[in-house]
């Protein structure tokens, strides 16, 4: 009995052993291949933009049976955080992409949504955008958001994000404020949107609205493009509402 034990440990041990093994060579590397591959991305990115830039993390992954993994980085230019983007470098320290001109962009595409989204008071909100890779190729950093915007909206998208601390939810004040906010964005002629805007009854109101998607909210409201109805009565945006305390949400 004691033997079949000592071979159930030793096999135990083997396995965790096998385990840590490829977990290290699949997931780590050590510290002097991270700085050196830390470097090189720095020095690319330096080249390319003209900037210097800093890391905040980094981490080095490898599929099974992949020959080369790859490193993934969180980078911002030195001094503006807000505008962290993500890397992907290859074994050899080579930028595989990068998304800092998409990340500006986005940034002052939010800037450009600020005096509109004013009128609704205390909300936290974000722009996603998308823009055709064929079309982000003609421009440079330099170039902004409202360039592209003015001259390729028809092909280009929005997605928008709005949260808000709404203790007593007012379903008729609300349909008007969606309808101001869909009729706004239909006007921006862009190729697709959407539209989410969430209600909270209660908690903290964060400036970075994808922390309060967190949370389940107490109403919210979404539409797109595609959903919307042929008939614009604000009464016919009410479909879009959902109460998530009601049973079975």
């Amino acid at each position: 009995m004691k033997r079949k034990s000592s071979y159930a440990a030793i096999i135990i041990m083997l396995l965790l052993f096998g385990t840590g093994v490829l977990a290290y060579y699949f997931y780590f590397q050590p510290k002097k291949e991270l700085a050196a591959a830390e470097e090189m991305m720095l020095e690319q990115l330096s080249a390319t933009y003209g900037k210097q830039f800093e890391v905040s993390e980094i981490e080095y992954g490898k599929a099974l049976g992949d020959r080369e993994g790859t490193y993934t980085s969180m980078v911002y230019p030195a001094g503006d955080k807000h505008l962290t983007f993500q890397v992907h470098v290859a074994e050899n320290g080579k930028i595989i992409d990068e998304s800092f001109k998409e990340t500006k962009w986005r940034s002052e595409a939010i800037q450009s949504w600020k005096p509109f989204m004013g009128k609704f008071g205390h909300v936290s909100y974000a722009i996603n955008i998308s823009i055709p890779e064929d079309v982000a190729k003609q421009y440079n950093l330099e170039d902004t958001y409202n360039q592209i915007y003015q001259k390729h909206k028809h092909v280009m998208s929005e997605y928008i994000f709005i949260a808000e601390i709404e203790k007593s939810f007012d379903k008729e004040k609300e349909r008007g404020k969606v309808a101001d906010l869909l009729d706004h964005t239909k006007q921006r002629e862009l190729k697709d949107f959407s539209i989410e805007w969430l209600y909270y009854e209660e908690g903290k109101q964060d400036p970075d609205v994808f922390k309060m998607k967190e949370e389940i909210p107490a109403y919210s409201w979404r539409t797109s493009k595609e959903q919307l109805p042929e008939n614009k009565a604000e009464k016919n945006l009410d479909q879009f509402f959902m109460d998530h305390k009601a049973p079975g949400k």
